[in-house]
């Protein structure tokens, strides 16, 4: 790799990483001033739950990131990668019925039952990007991971944008 293409790498991992920061700091100063004291707390809950998502695939995606780093995107095997995508996936999928099954079971305050299952039931989502981060990285197809995470970031912030506009109108 030469000295232009790993600077045009940072470039965009810094653009990215930089978009990403702002609207985390959007998220920080602005969101609580639209909600209610319930309603921040539950966000906040669902934040908490939110966090602990990306422990959902139990190593199966830093064993990958392991395995592969520093092979070519054409050196990996698709079909073999196919079925880790899908095997991942298919992991959460499972795990998002299973918890919300016991959470009817086990959660009592519906409030805290709603945070959870709209956590859990993004986790094929986030550990499905998750991988294809990995997969990117390890490859060096850092242009292309910068536009992975900044699409992700800008859908995130559409999408609270939109449920803002919603509780606000």
């Amino acid at each position: 790799m030469n000295f232009i293409e790993t600077l045009k790498n940072i470039a965009y991992s810094f653009s990215a990483n930089l978009v990403s920061l702002g609207i985390s700091v959007f998220m920080i100063a602005f969101v609580p001033k639209f909600l209610s004291i319930d309603d921040y707390g539950l966000w906040q809950l669902f934040l908490f739950y939110f966090s602990y998502l990306g422990f959902l695939h139990f190593g199966w995606e830093d064993g990958i990131y392991l395995r592969y780093a520093g092979k070519r995107f054409e050196e990996l095997d698709q079909k073999t990668f196919a079925g880790q995508f899908y095997g991942v996936t298919a992991l959460q999928i499972f795990l998002a019925i299973a918890v919300t099954i016991g959470s009817q079971v086990f959660v009592d305050d519906s409030v805290k039952r709603i945070a959870l299952d709209c956590a859990v039931w993004l986790a094929p989502f986030v550990n499905f990007t998750n991988l294809c981060n990995f997969v990117m990285q390890i490859t060096n197809r850092i242009k292309d991971y910068a536009k992975f995470l900044l699409t992700e970031r800008i859908v995130f912030f559409l999408g609270v944008v939109f449920f803002l506009a919603g509780l606000v109108s």
